[in-house]
């Protein structure tokens, strides 16, 4: 019996690519793989844009918050920096 190289090739009835036709199938690959991952980093953003929606805070409680967050900053924007500051005093319970 004759050895056969590539016996996978000669079991199944194929033959032998050239090296052109080899050329031609790996760039046709390598284009499918670039589409895939532009796929992939299409959909990745995606999903990153759909969880930021879901779980960030939404602009309505952003608003309510800083509009009661601004109440404990009040005392800060109406007082004078150049201020005294004021006396002590101690208290004595009996």
């Amino acid at each position: 019996m004759k050895s056969q190289p590539f016996l996978y090739n000669h079991v199944m009835g194929k033959e032998m690519k050239s090296a052109a036709e080899w050329r031609v199938l790996l760039t046709k690959k390598e284009e499918e793989i670039t589409a895939r991952q532009r796929q992939v980093d299409w959909l990745s953003q995606q999903l990153r844009l759909t969880r930021r929606q879901r779980f960030s805070a939404s602009s309505e409680q952003t608003q309510v918050l800083s509009a009661q967050f601004s109440l404990f900053n009040e005392a800060e924007s109406i007082a004078s920096p150049d201020a005294a500051e004021p006396d002590l005093e101690q208290i004595t319970i009996s």
